[in-house]
């Protein structure tokens, strides 16, 4: 739909007698409730992609079933009607903020948790020209899809707006094919309140840089999800926080940046923080200024063990008025203490220094590239991940070369050294399903020709399930104090060189772990690290093998928790021998989600994640 920049204006001019002049300390600038048979008089609504986004005004909802926030009425944006990308905009009459001193807008967005896979999100924009085209500035960004369903409160602050005498807020519906979004209670006001967060977490090697816009919520600032689907009723999906890898060390600190959104300075406040969900000491944070004052607070991980843990941690101020920005989480992957080198793909360039690439079918495409966040699926660690797809064939055959760099002193007695990376591939429909991603993992003792690589490591069709761990004993298979590379050869025939035949890989969190020293008549004794590894498959269903070791004999708890904390499963009770051990979980009985298991003997403890897909 297109309209004039003149009938956008005349639009905009109506229904403006309810401004109210500053001198209050709460003065109103903009209250609209969506009580009406329709969109109110001065808002307009247009479609901005699609043919079958809007926005519209409803009593009880729909898709799902929900009374309004308050009042006879609703805004709806209609994300499960709509295709998946369609976007509609619900515009503002002009809202003179001349007079305003501290303005502020509220609402409240309805989030429910059905079709996780389906972001469907509503954007806060802002502009400053009487024109439906903008520009427009996002100042917060919103997803359907939550563990907690209901009502949230929304806050954003116009401080950058105040002195402007036209002044435009839109809802930006983005539908992903999911439920409906709604909207309700849409106010603009001067106001005082307190407000804090923590807003990032961050390994304490990492510098912070003051923001340079005072923003409330920049757009989706909690996890990010890796997502694909097959269909509204059959979504497969995984969450998937973005993870930071950290050299193992016996103490790391994390720093929390504590972010004021109120108008008040905060003498003193404390952050509450748990580690896999096991609450940890409170912290206690210093005094930070209004608006846009930062503070660091440092989280101190004492003991952590090697592996992927998630931290949560959030501020304890009694006089917040706003609690659903308060939370941040990260996921931080601790790497074995003799990791040797350790790749995430994450630099612009591509391959990484001492990395190469070799194409062996000659196809016009280059092999091998960096995947990003924008290409079929997100990396498993960092910004960035090794990826390739069918469409670097020759149009018969597909084989491609990844080639580590050089490492040495493989294969030292006593020593165990270990590959471990992590791979996935595309979830898809057919006709690419037809054709098995298979991937090759070689190793070479005599250079970084291709026909060095004649020790085969192993040859699978990668999962399709999500980020897959794998492991592989290297020093098993050469001769005594080598010189070793490792080829991953992404290896494929018969195939077809075009956009709807192919598939797409990855190829992440690539380390090398030298273990040991151990002597050779002592290769059965206990392990010396207390471990809990990821449990596989996971994705699973219904049923997944949970490996875990112990050093000492004693008492051991192995538990499974829902996200809510509720205990569902006790895999082990009771008393075992040090070493290394192994447990089926069946999830029969339980709900596709996500689920922590934790291991906990005496005074150490650790858990992870894994995902039931049903």
């Amino acid at each position: 739909m297109k309209k004039s920049a003149l009938s956008f204006l005349l639009l905009t001019t109506i229904g403006l007698g309810n401004l109210v002049l500053a001198g209050n300390p709460n003065a109103v600038y903009l209250h609209e409730g969506f009580n009406g048979s329709g969109i109110p008089a001065g808002w307009t609504q247009f479609r901005i992609s699609g043919t079958q986004a809007l926005w519209s005004i409803v009593g009880i909802g729909s898709n799902p079933t929900i009374p309004p926030y308050a009042g006879s009425g609703q805004a709806k944006f209609n994300s499960f009607d709509a295709a998946a990308g369609e976007q509609a905009r619900l515009v503002s009459p002009a809202i003179n903020l001349a007079s305003a001193t501290d303005p502020f807008l509220t609402f409240h967005l309805y989030h429910d948790d059905e079709y996780p896979s389906s972001f469907d999100s509503v954007y806060v924009d802002v502009s400053t020209v009487d024109s439906i085209s903008g520009p427009w500035t996002t100042l917060l960004g919103a997803r359907r899809p939550r563990s907690v369903e209901g009502w949230s409160k929304e806050l954003v602050s116009l401080y950058a707006y105040r002195g402007v005498s036209r002044v435009f807020l839109s809802l930006r519906g983005v539908s992903k094919y999911g439920n409906n979004m709604f909207a309700d209670e849409f106010r603009i006001a001067d106001s005082s309140f307190h407000d804090i967060g923590v807003s990032e977490l961050l390994p304490d090697n990492i510098p912070t840089t003051q923001p340079q816009v005072p923003v409330l919520n920049s757009p989706f600032p909690d996890s990010r999800m890796t997502i694909s689907t097959n269909g509204k009723n059959s979504a497969r999906y995984e969450e998937q926080l973005p993870v930071v890898a950290l050299p193992y060390s016996s103490q790391l600190n994390i720093k929390a940046i504590v972010q004021n959104r109120g108008t008040f300075t905060e003498p003193s406040y404390s952050v509450n923080w748990q580690i896999d969900g096991l609450q940890q000491p409170q912290a206690v944070g210093g005094s930070i200024e209004p608006r846009t004052g930062r503070d660091t607070v440092t989280l101190t991980w004492s003991n952590p063990t090697p592996g992927i843990h998630t931290i949560i941690a959030w501020t304890v101020l009694p006089s917040d008025s706003n609690r659903t920005n308060d939370t941040s989480r990260a996921t931080f992957q601790v790497l074995e203490a003799g990791t040797v080198f350790y790749e995430s793909f994450n630099a612009v360039a591509f391959p990484p220094s001492g990395w190469s690439v070799i194409n062996r079918d000659g196809g016009l495409l280059a092999p091998w590239f960096r995947g990003a966040d924008t290409s079929a699926f997100p990396g498993f660690e960092g910004s960035g991940f090794a990826a390739n797809n069918f469409q670097r064939a020759n149009g018969t055959y597909l084989d491609d070369y990844l080639i580590s760099p050089p490492v040495a002193g493989v294969g030292q007695s006593g020593f165990v050294d270990s590959l471990v990376f992590w791979t996935r591939s595309q979830f898809n429909q057919p006709p690419a399903a037809n054709f098995p991603d298979s991937l090759m993992v070689l190793v070479s003792t005599s250079g970084a020709d291709t026909s060095s690589f004649a020790i085969l490591l192993d040859y699978f069709a990668v999962p399709k399930t999500g980020w897959t761990r794998k492991s592989y004993s290297v020093s098993s298979r050469v001769p005594a104090n080598s010189t070793v590379r490792i080829a991953f050869r992404y290896l494929l025939h018969n195939v077809q060189a075009t956009s709807g035949s192919g598939d797409f890989i990855g190829i992440d969190g690539v380390q090398f772990i030298r273990s040991g020293p151990a002597s050779a008549e002592n290769t059965n004794a206990a392990p010396e690290l207390f471990a809990l590894e990821q449990n596989y498959p996971n994705p699973f269903n219904p049923a997944t093998t949970i490996r875990f070791s112990i050093p000492q004999t004693g008492e051991v708890d192995l538990k499974v928790f829902d996200l809510l904390g509720r205990e569902v499963a006790t895999l082990v009770d009771g008393h075992l021998e040090s070493g290394i051990h192994q447990v089926q979980f069946n999830a029969t009985t339980l709900a596709s989600g996500v689920y922590f298991y934790r291991l906990r003997q005496e005074s150490y403890h650790t858990t992870r994640i894994m995902t039931l897909l049903k």
